[in-house]
């Protein structure tokens, strides 16, 4: 009953499928999107769920979260209920920060929330940023986020088959 709840609270949001083209693929993400209040708003808020249903189990947070900011929940294939098809892990990550810039469009300045293994999807904004590739946040808060993340990554890596030619930069191969 409580996924139905939070389902029905997201009925809120705006639902846009963005797609993103990587090295080899194309993927898709779908996005949450509230606009939160017309005036005096703070700087628009990405949520990154962790591993398992994604963002729907989020709503009431991310509802509580718009009552003073727009709210951008992005649900990250392969560890979601959003994915249409299968890309690998590899794309996925290297298109998380061009989707996040595209929701953010000229917006700059923005805040991260995550949750569990949304600790990665945030590390990977962070590297994208280092890079150039788009603005860092202003802030970031991790909840329950696990210590060992880039271990979790490379567990799931290798779960995922031979990756070793398709690991994007930041990502090393630590001879496993």
């Amino acid at each position: 009953k409580l996924f139905e709840l939070d389902l029905q609270v997201l009925r809120a949001y705006k639902q846009r499928r963005t797609y993103v083209r990587v090295v080899n693929a194309e993927v898709e993400y779908l996005l949450w999107l509230h606009h939160g209040p017309q005036e005096g708003s703070a700087p628009p808020l990405v949520f990154l769920h962790g591993v398992g249903a994604g963002a729907v189990i989020y709503g009431t947070l991310l509802s509580h979260l718009a009552k003073t900011r727009s709210v951008i929940a992005v649900e990250v294939p392969g560890v979601s209920k959003a994915q249409d098809r299968e890309v690998g892990p590899a794309a996925i990550l290297d298109g998380l920060p061009s989707v996040v810039a595209l929701a953010l469009g000229s917006q700059k300045v923005y805040d991260v929330v995550c949750h569990s293994g949304g600790g990665w999807w945030t590390s990977v904004l962070l590297c994208a940023a280092a890079r150039g590739q788009l603005e860092a946040p202003r802030r970031v808060v991790f909840m329950q986020t696990p210590c060992v993340v880039p271990a979790f990554l490379g567990i799931y890596l290798q779960g995922q088959g031979h990756y070793k030619e398709s690991i994007p930069a930041p990502y090393t191969d630590r001879g496993g």
